[in-house]
């Protein structure tokens, strides 16, 4: 449902993990609007969320925050971010066991939704067994992307326009996080 939700909106999805208090979206929006597609995502969700199990209130506390990605290495460092965030967060015993993210398709599972777009993360990687490789294996420029995302207040721009002749603008975002699971949640461009 919820993932529906943002697939209605004026947005490519590129990746997501869906964690127990919060969300990741790797997500590219070509005519802007970045703002008002999440907030009429977490409002009809919560709508009907609520209506679902007879409840009231918000469900994701603050706003969504992102930051914008100016290049292809920051692209793929966030992507492995998502897809390793059940693991590192300890809910899931493997990357591509983890059911409410996109790892697995990226994995080359059949099946994928039609709005989820992998194709430019896996060319930009080499292809996917490269991809594979540079999710499962320790990389220290990775490591130093999922220290800015686990910052209170991450970067509004992660990369620079030096990185990358391509310039991609992909967008990772999250609602704002507890306290408690701050170290887990991506932020990843426009605030």
């Amino acid at each position: 449902m919820f993932l529906d939700l943002v697939a209605e909106q004026a947005v490519e999805v590129h990746g997501y993990a869906l964690m127990g208090n919060h969300y990741h979206l790797l997500i590219y929006a070509p005519s802007g609007g970045l703002s008002e597609a999440m907030r009429r995502v977490g409002s009809e969700y919560t709508l009907n969320f609520n209506r679902r199990h007879r409840r009231d209130g918000a469900l994701f506390r603050g706003r969504f925050r992102s930051s914008q990605i100016t290049s292809d290495d920051y692209l793929l460092a966030v992507s492995r971010y998502i897809h390793r965030n059940p693991l590192e967060a300890g809910i899931a015993a493997s990357n591509i066991s983890a059911p409410w993210t996109s790892c697995r398709w990226f994995y080359g599972a059949d099946n994928a939704p039609e709005w989820l777009h992998t194709q430019q993360v896996l060319d930009i990687a080499g292809g996917r067994d490269a991809y594979i490789h540079y999710v499962e294996h320790d990389n220290s420029f990775a490591q130093h992307v999922a220290r800015q995302l686990d910052r209170p207040r991450p970067p509004l721009i992660l990369g620079s326009p030096l990185d990358s002749a391509a310039q991609i603008p992909p967008t990772a975002i999250a609602p704002e996080p507890d306290d408690a699971e701050r170290k887990h949640a991506a932020t990843v461009s426009g605030r």
